[in-house]
């Protein structure tokens, strides 16, 4: 049996035993991204951005390189990878404001995988007969069924703009200029497809067959709609009519629509550039700056406050998502970005190459640290491979925090 048969089974029995109160409002996920074309754009080029990024895990002052919850964050679960869910989850985050992962445990309470939540509403209770303040999730699936979860069994992703628990539908802010960008590419096509119009019908006051009358109509367009009708006059008998028809449609200037996709573009921090390719490096640092790190931030610090206990956290178990790809534009870009981090002591060459999907080479888990002029290194235990001496005891180089 499944993981959500399981626990929409068991959603019977825990609405039973917890008396509720509505916490926060219901919320209808309807929006989707196929609903207008400049925002799935925007949406398709954030979630893959940030689908990119990688999850590491820290116990103290070390990089652990496998682990069982590592296993999970890298495959959440057998149908998605770590790059499928991510992407998955920020269409769902700017389709309703909202989006929802389960944390699924074992007996042991053991992470074991994460799953994406589809739902078409959900609630936010609490139970008013317990003390320990518990929030739960009200879960209305596609299907009819409901699933009701504890919040520490959810990770939720929220709009940062709302008070409540559960945010609103950003979209709806930008429904009326959906609207008219819409009828405007509809407008545009409809001018398009106009070149075969319908100009008039053409009538006769009288019953004949109808190859006569085609007759009739090809002989009447042929005499005075042609471009041979140089007069532009047309002559009709009492038996034959002609009616013109009007199919000229209006549609917005380019300058009017530009404008419009330029609020789009604004309210969701992305330059038109970026889109397009053709985006310099401050474009592209604002972008990841502006627009993806809050989202990636939000999610790190949900997984670290959902993963570990408070006991964990002090003793420094925690998980850090990895924006490296993201930062540098092109190769040159890059290098010097690297150059720069490995020269302050920030990153090891080993480090580079781990973020470069590259495998590690012995000896170069090296930092080298400039302190008042002087060149040290150390290794990532904080031993000076100059003097043997533990670097951060006793005193700290000048200028420099040492990893601690």
């Amino acid at each position: 049996m499944g993981i959500f048969s399981f626990l929409k089974r068991n959603t019977d029995t825990l609405s039973r035993s917890i008396k509720w109160s509505e916490f926060g409002s219901g919320l209808t996920n309807t929006y989707t991204t196929e609903d207008n074309d400049l925002y799935y754009t925007i949406v398709k080029r954030v979630a893959t951005d940030v689908s990119t990024v990688t999850v590491n895990q820290h116990k103290k002052d070390k990089t652990l390189n496998t682990s069982d919850l590592l296993s999970v964050l890298n495959r959440p679960n057998r149908l998605d990878s770590l790059s499928n869910l991510l992407y998955r989850t920020v269409f769902k985050y700017y389709n309703s404001g909202n989006a929802f992962l389960l944390l699924d445990y074992d007996d042991n309470n053991k992470l074991r995988a994460i799953y994406p939540i589809d739902y078409s509403g959900v609630e936010v209770l609490k139970d008013t007969n317990s003390e320990n303040n518990v929030i739960y999730f009200r879960f209305y699936m596609p299907d009819g069924d409901n699933l009701v979860l504890p919040d520490y069994m959810v990770i939720h992703l929220r709009a940062n703009d709302s008070d409540n628990v559960l945010a609103e539908n950003q979209n709806n802010k930008l429904n009326n200029i959906y609207n008219l960008i819409g009828k405007s590419q509809e407008a545009l096509t409809t001018s398009i497809n106009s070149n075969g119009k319908i100009s008039g019908i053409f009538s006769v006051d009288a019953s004949i067959d109808g190859e006569k009358l085609k007759d009739k109509k090809d002989n009447w367009v042929s005499n005075y709609l042609s471009a041979d009708n140089t007069s532009g006059v047309v002559a009709t008998s009492k038996m034959e009519n002609f009616t013109k028809i009007d199919m000229n449609y209006n549609y917005l200037k380019t300058e009017e629509e530009e404008l419009l996709e330029s609020k789009v573009y604004r309210f969701f921090g992305v330059n038109k550039n970026i889109l397009t390719g053709n985006y310099t490096d401050t474009e592209w640092s604002n972008y990841v700056g502006n627009v993806l790190n809050p989202l990636i931030n939000m999610l790190e610090q949900e997984l670290n406050f959902k993963l570990f206990t408070e006991k964990e956290l002090r003793t420094q178990n925690y998980i850090t998502i990895s924006t490296a790809p993201l930062l540098s534009t092109n190769l040159i870009s890059k290098a010097n970005y690297y150059k720069s981090m490995i020269s302050i002591g920030a990153f090891s060459p080993n480090d580079v190459r781990a973020m470069e999907g590259l495998s590690p080479i012995p000896n170069l888990d090296i930092y080298s640290i400039t302190a008042g002029g002087t060149g040290i290194q150390v290794t990532p235990d904080g031993v000076s491979l100059t003097d043997n001496s533990i670097i951060g005891e006793g005193s700290t180089p000048p200028d420099e925090e040492v990893k601690k």
